[in-house]
């Protein structure tokens, strides 16, 4: 009783849903996070096949995972768990394949990813933003002049780092003394080699050192636009763009990536420790009913004599 409650309340500890499936489809444990999510009692949970929490496409995409654990032991995919009210959650399942009582049945979590959708559209959205601003929306305009290290650098350029263009002497020197010490070298070499062969895209992301000493990230983007009779490069031109709020974006959904997968691998190492504490305790009950089998077969032998 105190190890069935002591199972009961590890369960409901789980962060996210825990499933126990069996071979033909039936959902043979689960936890009270899963009932709650899906808005189902107990008693139609015990009847429901997993499928049945799903709609379109993932119905047959869920269908195949639940396949796959079954053939090649482990699986991970992502779908939309259905509540009984019709709302849609996005979920990560992961999936493992044990045997119970002899019969093979998938064990797992599903996790809520909720949290890291939202990050992924945000992620979405600024690089809409940039798309925006490829096409002249707030962008810092550069020319640099290969010959004489003049760079002009228009108010906007200045403006994303925080100077006004008076302030920001309009030579090649102020940009390199700008850019991050581990960006420098990179870029640089990236630059020369769009300068030798125009086919090495000049696209790139790096650290400018703004007026307020903080580093904020750029994309610079540009392209050799003169050339002297030799056909030796004489000007390159081209922008920047300020992706600090990107750069924040992507981190954050990083962390999140990180955070889930941590997540996703502790849970599943604590289900392979559970798992193997219900194996020996399964062994230590076998081997009970064996020896009471036994003593079962002596007694009857000593009342026949």
């Amino acid at each position: 009783m105190v190890e069935k409650q002591f199972s009961e309340s590890l369960l409901n500890n789980l962060p996210g849903i825990f499933y126990l499936i069996s071979r033909a489809g039936k959902i043979l444990r689960w936890n009270a996070k899963f009932e709650a999510v899906t808005d189902r009692p107990a008693e139609e949970m015990a009847q429901i096949s997993p499928i049945d929490l799903f709609e379109g496409e993932d119905k047959p995409a869920i269908a195949s995972a639940i396949e796959r654990v079954f053939t090649h032991g482990q699986v991970q995919v992502e779908g939309q768990l259905v509540s009984k009210a019709g709302q849609s959650m996005p979920y990560q399942f992961s999936g493992e394949k044990i045997m119970v009582d002899g019969a093979p049945c998938l064990l797992g979590i599903g996790v809520d990813v909720s949290k890291l959708k939202q990050s992924e559209l945000k992620l979405i959205e600024s690089e809409e933003k940039l798309g925006l601003a490829l096409n002249g929306a707030d962008a810092g305009l550069w020319s640099w002049n290969v010959k004489t290290g003049e760079d002009v650098l228009d108010e906007r350029w200045c403006g994303i780092l925080g100077y006004r263009q008076a302030e920001v002497t309009q030579e090649i020197s102020s940009w390199e003394n700008m850019m991050h010490p581990d960006d420098k070298e990179r870029i640089m070499d990236v630059v020369y080699k769009h300068l030798e062969d125009e086919t090495n895209e000049y696209n790139h992301e790096y650290r400018l050192k703004c007026k307020n000493g903080d580093w904020k990230w750029v994309q610079a983007l540009g392209k050799i636009v003169e050339r002297d009779i030799n056909g030796e490069p004489v000007r390159m031109a081209g922008i920047i763009l300020d992706i600090a709020e990107r750069k924040e974006t992507e981190a954050e959904l990083e962390q999140h990536k990180q955070q889930l997968e941590h997540l996703v691998l502790e849970r599943t190492r604590e289900l392979e420790i559970k798992n193997a504490d219900l194996d020996k305790a399964m062994k230590v009950f076998v081997g009970r009913e064996i020896k009471i089998i036994e003593l079962e077969k002596r007694i009857k032998a000593l009342q026949s004599k």
